[in-house]
């Protein structure tokens, strides 16, 4: 015969304790590392926060207060690398979710800022200037660092040349 002793459960403060201990927010630009500050300063009790991180790609690490709990940054558990997406005067949100044994849950929200990096040159009527990657994205049948050689057709000089920017447009071919 087989006795099974049931203990009463008692829930502790760790079962269901769904705050951060701490959170950080690191960037790399070249051999330096750099963590982003936090507006206003890290509290467990403050949900929404702001950093500014220094490049376009970011780590971000956070733990739980308690060891019952689990943290996960937009969905992946950390520490998760990100990339922005967007440059001042816009901005990439964060949503960090504790989870406590218990399953009660807080969302800790991060507006995540970046400082827009200006292109080379002008991008011109054929382009827009990408201010997270500092570089022109040309429109369609236009090619080159300032989008600025244009070379008609579909595809490009109508399948009779290539598109060259030394040749300043369409290449033909013989």
């Amino acid at each position: 015969e087989v006795n099974i002793i049931r203990r009463p459960f008692m829930a502790t403060e760790e079962f269901s304790d769904s705050s951060l201990r701490w959170v950080i927010i690191q960037s790399q630009k070249g051999l330096v590392t750099t963590q982003a500050t936090l507006r206003p300063p890290f509290r467990k009790d403050v949900l929404e926060y702001t950093a500014l991180v220094e490049s376009a790609e970011y780590l971000v690490t956070g733990v739980a207060s308690s060891p019952l709990a689990f943290v996960e940054v937009d969905g992946q558990r950390p520490p998760a690398t990100f990339n922005v997406t967007k440059a001042l005067p816009e901005f990439d949100t964060l949503q960090m979710q504790v989870t406590a044994a218990n399953k009660q849950t807080t969302t800790y929200s991060v507006r995540v800022e970046f400082r827009p990096i200006p292109c080379r040159s002008d991008c011109g009527e054929g382009g827009t200037c990408n201010s997270v990657r500092g570089k022109c994205e040309c429109k369609a049948n236009y090619i080159g660092d300032a989008c600025d050689v244009f070379c008609p057709g579909t595809p490009m000089c109508n399948g009779m040349g290539i598109c060259s920017e030394l040749a300043g447009g369409c290449n033909c071919s013989e």
